[in-house]
């Protein structure tokens, strides 16, 4: 999805249809939301979850 989003950013900003800040700040809100439903669905989970641990693109260490 990541490659799949970078690429449809990058196009319209090559047809001038956004500018570079929009796609930068794009991905940051996309990854926000992402990580929000996460964190707000972990609890509705069936089986036994122990949660996760990744690197956000900012470089942030998150746990789920």
């Amino acid at each position: 999805m990541n490659k799949l989003a970078a690429n449809i950013a990058v196009g319209r900003n090559h047809a001038a249809v956004h500018w570079r800040s929009d796609y930068q700040h794009s991905l940051k809100l996309g990854e926000d939301v992402a990580i929000s439903i996460l964190k707000d669905d972990r609890g509705t989970y069936n089986e036994s979850f122990h949660g996760f641990t990744f690197t956000s693109s900012t470089e942030r260490k998150l746990r789920l």
